[in-house]
């Protein structure tokens, strides 16, 4: 008929579900052994942001550039301000899609009239409920600790996350060395 079959002999499917298992109980040690990352359950609104997009790899030097020219734009027009909300939505998640395609958008949030210009668009994040992890750490520690939240703190709870994009809220205390923000998970309850 054209098909080739492959038979599995039977004793060759047992050590497949013994390294399974192993897996399993190495990653549940490790999760039960590690500091339980400490969050919050929050309920967000919509928020209006000016944004200035950008493709490629998440790193510290695209995210500055996008953010610098942001903060141009939105300085003279007085909406940075203590109102201001200063977000960064990371719209693809990097371990399942190519770093060429990953979309990056640095946003701040703006009154209902702020039209885009050509130099900045206008887009509504969705809100709703999010898992925020508050941190202070080194600019170039930042996909470490997103792990460190999905592993040791999301992975411990009933949440999981939902298919909204992540994003982290900056402080305006933030360095160009250090990072002090809310990491934000969109988030759902697990499926019982």
């Amino acid at each position: 008929d054209g098909t080739d079959s492959v038979t599995i002999h039977p004793d060759a499917i047992e050590p497949i579900g013994q390294y399974t298992q192993k897996i399993k109980q190495s990653l549940e040690k490790r999760l039960a052994a590690s500091p339980e990352i400490q969050f919050r359950i929050e309920t967000f609104p919509p928020y209006r942001v000016a944004y200035i997009r950008s493709w490629g790899p998440y790193n510290v030097e695209v995210g500055r550039d996008a953010f610098n020219r942001l903060l141009q734009w939105a300085e003279p027009r007085g909406y940075v301000n203590d109102d201001a909300i200063v977000v960064g939505v990371a719209w693809n998640s990097p371990y399942n899609t190519p770093p060429e395609k990953l979309i990056y958008d640095a946003c701040i949030t703006v009154p209902a009239s702020t039209v885009a210009d050509r130099w900045v668009n206008i887009q509504t994040l969705q809100g709703g409920d999010f898992a925020i992890h508050h941190c202070d750490i080194d600019i170039h520690r930042q996909e470490e600790e997103w792990m460190r939240f999905l592993l040791y703190g999301l992975a411990k709870s009933d949440y999981q996350p939902d298919d909204r994009p992540a994003h982290s809220i900056y402080s305006t205390e933030s360095t160009p060395e250090r990072v002090i923000a809310d990491l934000c998970l969109p988030i759902k309850p697990l499926m019982q």
